[in-house]
């Protein structure tokens, strides 16, 4: 973070002298975006969101602080993902979506995440701990169709 601290205080500077330079704003999106994925790319990913907060107001597009965040929620349960601990995958983007409720990037990928942690109990016929995977899902996105029908299947063919 010390590394480009004096650099964002040049693009804070020169964007003051010069607030439509093209090249100090590309050169601003490029160094807030390194600055996040170096926090990410070492596991840091409260830090990365802070960076993200900390310089939003350096991001004339708003969408592009968006997107990043939402890569930042998405390496972090990757990383869960890959160890299939799946709790910890659900637990980043339901914490997500406390802070960015109605999200659809975030609900679809929660909702995704469900799925796969349910498929790991259907590809051993273990219906009951894929409908407990389905039910808890139901408790955090209520009403959601997609969960229900698949909740719905899975009690179908516990019964059969």
């Amino acid at each position: 973070q010390e590394e480009h601290a004096g650099a964002l205080e040049v693009l804070r500077v020169g964007l003051a002298l010069a607030p439509r330079d093209a090249k100090l704003l590309q050169n601003r999106k490029v160094l807030i975006q390194e600055v996040v994925m170096k926090e990410v790319k070492a596991g840091k990913y409260a830090d990365a969101l802070s960076r993200i907060e900390e310089h939003k107001n350096l991001m004339s597009d708003k969408e592009q602080a968006h997107r990043l965040m939402l890569h930042v929620f998405d390496k972090h349960a990757e990383e869960f993902r890959r160890k299939q601990e799946w709790e910890n995958v659900v637990a980043v983007y339901v914490e997500a979506l406390k802070s960015h409720p109605g999200d659809s990037h975030l609900k679809n990928n929660l909702v995704s995440s469900y799925d796969s942690w349910a498929r790991t109990h259907m590809e051993t016929s273990d219906w009951a701990g894929a409908i407990r995977v389905y039910e808890r899902g139901l408790e955090q996105m209520p009403g959601n169709g997609h969960l229900q029908n698949n909740l719905r299947y899975c009690r179908e063919q516990m019964n059969r």
